[in-house]
């Protein structure tokens, strides 16, 4: 009787430690179904420059995952929030594309692949990288622009400006800010917005901000023969008219700092 006791009393805290951890395991479980951290759209970085930043389609350029269950979604001009979930290997954004759901995969290598072809009309998915930039000091909460800036006109130039015989020096931040061109003092290359139409025929676009806190909107090309970027001026924009201005003559030119 005594042993018929002690084998029950065992079964039973078997039984017990079991219940203990079946609870663990599933919260375990649960935590693997959360995402962290921000990611940014490499597919679409990995076009620039050699195409205009507001002619690439794209669902959104930035993922942030700030809830357990949800992500902030930036696409360049507006910013938005959807609800995620685990669905066999995949996740699903909810009712992220006109009440249907958009799947993405979430790999161990920090790389996020977010099924929108329908919506981009490219053959291929779509590639977002997480990026760490808990330092970023920009003004926007968003950090895309601070890489679009780096892949388009960040970097160090000697300044051209109605002559031939380079001047100060120019420094374009990828923060946004920009040292020794005339007064100005942040720039910003359009991506995303009413700005892509800004010029007839489309083009690249740059807005810089003067110490007065006055804009001035410049048309820009790349000259590969001079590693150069050759900003162009624009006529006046036409009230009631959103857009559609001339390209006008060359403003000034900016040369590489290290091809001279």
């Amino acid at each position: 009787m005594i042993r018929q006791k002690i084998i029950l009393k065992f079964y039973l805290l078997v039984i017990l430690l079991i219940a203990l951890i079946i609870p663990v395991n599933e919260c375990h479980g649960q935590t693997e179904d959360r995402i962290s951290g921000r990611y940014i759209n490499v597919t679409f970085l990995d076009q620039l420059p050699d195409q205009i930043p507001g002619s690439i389609p794209v669902y959104c350029l930035e993922i942030n995952f700030t809830g357990s269950d949800s992500a902030e979604i930036y696409n360049g001009f507006e910013e938005f929030k959807l609800a995620y979930r685990k669905e066999g290997d995949n996740f699903l954004f909810v009712k992220a594309v006109q009440g249907n759901d958009l799947s993405f995969i979430n790999n161990e290598a920090g790389v996020i692949i977010l099924a929108d072809s329908v919506w981009t009309g490219r053959p291929t998915k779509s590639v977002f990288r997480k990026v760490s930039e808990d330092n970023y000091t920009g003004d926007n909460k968003w950090v895309i622009e601070k890489y679009l800036n780096e892949k388009m006109i960040a970097g160090d130039y000697l300044l051209f400006e109605n002559t031939n015989t380079p001047g100060q020096v120019v420094k374009f931040l990828s923060d946004g800010n920009v040292e020794g061109l005339r007064n100005y003092k942040t720039y910003s290359v359009c991506f995303a917005g009413d700005c892509t139409g800004e010029t007839s025929p489309v083009s690249n676009t740059v807005t810089f901000k003067t110490i007065s806190n006055e804009s001035v909107t410049f048309s820009f090309r790349y000259d590969r023969k001079n590693n150069s970027v050759v900003f162009y001026d624009l006529s006046e924009p036409v009230s009631d008219i959103k857009g559609e201005r001339k390209i006008l003559g060359v403003s000034f030119e900016l040369r590489k700092k290290n091809n001279n």
